[in-house]
């Protein structure tokens, strides 16, 4: 059981890095024609990542899970800097919604939503464990 939780829980690091780097990667060549494609694309990919990984790390207790949101906080510094330091996004954001701190907009999209999702899987996820962990002792 020890020996599944290790992979369960390299899987969930391994698989949110893969993404998180492809995400990244991919994005910096669509920010220069399609500036809110970036945001868009890293916004929902990297949250339903972070999400699904965390509630997995939550569900099976692992003793690393502590470090997980430090690993996604770590990669959304890295899509702010990206998207902050971009002058297609600030140039699409400022020119069709009127934006004129970008700084905000990105900030709020991937520091506070992606630390938001994160946390909160791995607090659904811990809910889950000790409830289905108390029905288990009970029978």
């Amino acid at each position: 059981m020890i020996a599944l939780r290790s992979r369960v829980t390299w899987l969930c690091y391994g698989a949110s890095l893969i993404i998180f780097i492809v995400v990244f990667i991919v994005g910096r060549a669509i920010v220069k024609s399609y500036p809110s494609g970036y945001v868009t694309l890293s916004f929902y990919i990297t949250v339903a990542t972070a999400f699904i990984s965390a509630l997995t790390l939550g569900m099976w207790g692992n003793s690393l899970k502590w470090l997980y949101p430090v690993m996604v906080v770590a990669f959304a510094y890295l899509f702010y800097e990206a998207v902050l330091y971009s002058n297609w996004v600030y140039s699409y954001l400022h020119h069709n919604h009127g934006v004129n701190d970008i700084s905000l907009v990105i900030n709020w999209t991937f520091f506070y939503l992606l630390t938001a999702f994160t946390f909160l899987g791995l607090i659904i996820g811990v809910v889950i464990k000790l409830i289905t962990g108390k029905a288990n002792t009970t029978l």
